[in-house]
């Protein structure tokens, strides 16, 4: 994982709900968030290690991470293009104080 994260999508549920795994791999390729379980796209830790790595891998966070100004802040520094990704109230001029 650590050498390529996309590996993660090969792997099987209780790979892709490991922390460890997961981590890992996102820390090493953001958008391998995408393969990650549903409970850990709604982890803080790994969705903002995917988003630091790789700003596009707010697309495949979770509904609540997608409102958090941290996360998507860290995003959107990472890849100004990923603001459509936050929820609504996000995208609002001024609302990430950027």
């Amino acid at each position: 994982m650590e050498r390529n994260g996309m590996l993660l999508k090969d792997l099987s549920y209780p790979e892709k709900n490991d922390r460890k795994y997961v981590l890992a791999a996102v820390t090493n390729h953001g958008v391998a968030l995408k393969w990650a379980s549903a409970d850990l796209k709604n982890d803080k830790e790994i969705v903002l290690a995917a988003v630091t790595q790789d700003g596009r891998a707010l697309n495949s966070a979770s509904a609540d991470m997608k409102k958090d100004k941290e996360i998507v802040r860290a995003a959107v520094t990472q890849h100004p293009g990923v603001l459509k990704f936050a929820a609504p109230q996000l995208q609002i001029p001024g609302a990430l104080d950027l």
